[in-house]
């Protein structure tokens, strides 16, 4: 079964934090699936540390094989040089079979555990050998199905909290402010953030609404995520993460010109840009789109036809909403240095080789 959570959970969420709610928008409601078999659950654990999914899968299918239904009589009618033979290490086969004991012998009730705190109850798994703070939380959210779970120890969540509001670094103190915004949901906000934290997002894109609906491309040089408000292209960027789709005329005329252009075939009009951002930064942005296919120019060129500062330029470069159609690749430092882009200097070489190949 898949964790239980509704969209009041989900509003919940957006009413309190605004980048959030477009995450939610975006990715629509993320299924999790958990296992209600707390036992099985923390064998599981045990056997998966330390160790590849791959692997993990390999061993765990042993374990099922050779057991047929995991159970704490089974495991300890079992010996330690048996269950090591299934592909796990001496003290994890140590760690299962303690921990079948206790279980066996009510030191661990699950039934008192399941009315117990998330505080008390996690103070409870982890008196078990080979179960730490993580592992504890894990079965709080994945077993138990508690609801606010919010793991400082997971490094995707952490990762996730810094792209979505584009902090630095996670502290501690950072984290508890937001497991205060998001209690008591913490665990609806973990998956989202895992989602966010496991895509090779370089930064959240905050240009978007919640109105705007969203499509993915497949492009030669990554999935290309496309926003609209119905209307016009609000966004254009770079990210290998799963979106919620929809149909828009709009999508289209996009994907007609990507089409185009990384099959280097001549361009059709491209589709018509919405541009969210300050009176400054539109004209930045309007100014790129008149850098011709195939050729490049400096923060200092582009500054220069603006009549301003590269400095603040390059401020407004970096925030360009809709990559590729208002081609910010296009702009690079003195002495053609490949300097910062928003998806990713790799993406921006990419594009440019093949720019340079074509010569449309």
């Amino acid at each position: 079964m898949n964790f239980p959570y509704c969209e009041k959970e989900l509003q919940y969420l957006s009413d309190r934090d605004k980048n959030m709610a477009i995450a939610v928008k975006m990715l629509g409601k993320i299924e999790r699936k958990t296992d209600p078999d707390l036992f099985s659950a923390l064998i599981q654990n045990i056997v998966g540390q330390q160790i590849s999914n791959k692997a993990f899968e390999t061993v765990w299918q042993r374990f099922k094989d050779y057991f047929n239904e995991l159970t704490p009589k089974k495991i300890n009618d079992e010996t330690l040089e048996n269950i090591q033979k299934l592909g796990v290490s001496q003290k994890k086969a140590s760690y299962i079979k303690n921990i079948a004991a206790k279980v066996a012998a009510k030191e661990l009730d699950f039934e008192i555990l399941s009315a117990l705190s998330d505080e008390n109850a996690a103070a409870e798994l982890m008196k078990l050998d080979g179960v730490g703070k993580w592992t504890a939380e894990m079965l709080l959210l994945f077993s138990m199905m508690r609801k606010n779970v919010f793991s400082y120890g997971d490094f995707a969540i952490r990762r996730g909290l810094q792209i979505l509001h584009n902090h630095k670094e996670i502290t501690k103190p950072i984290f508890e402010k937001y497991r205060k915004l998001y209690s008591p949901y913490c665990s609806a906000a973990s998956f989202y953030l895992w989602e966010i934290g496991n895509s090779n997002l370089k930064k959240f894109p905050s240009f978007l609404e919640t109105g705007d609906v969203f499509a993915a491309y497949a492009s030669p040089v990554g999935q290309i995520i496309l926003a609209s408000d119905k209307k016009n292209l609000t966004g254009l960027f770079f990210g290998n993460i799963s979106v919620k789709e929809s149909d828009s005329p709009i999508f289209d005329e996009t994907k007609a010109y990507l089409d185009a252009y990384f099959a280097n075939k001549p361009l059709p009009s491209p589709p018509k840009i919405k541009f969210r951002g300050t009176d400054f930064q539109k004209k930045v942005w309007n100014e790129l789109k008149k850098i011709p296919y195939g050729s490049v120019t400096t923060y200092k060129e582009l500054a220069k036809s603006l009549n301003t500062s590269p400095r603040s330029v390059g401020g407004a470069v970096g925030k360009n909403p809709v990559a590729l159609i208002a081609p910010c690749h296009r702009v690079i430092g003195a002495n053609d240095a490949m300097t910062g882009y928003a998806w990713g200097i790799d993406i921006k070489e990419k594009l440019l080789k093949i720019e340079q190949k074509n010569g449309l």
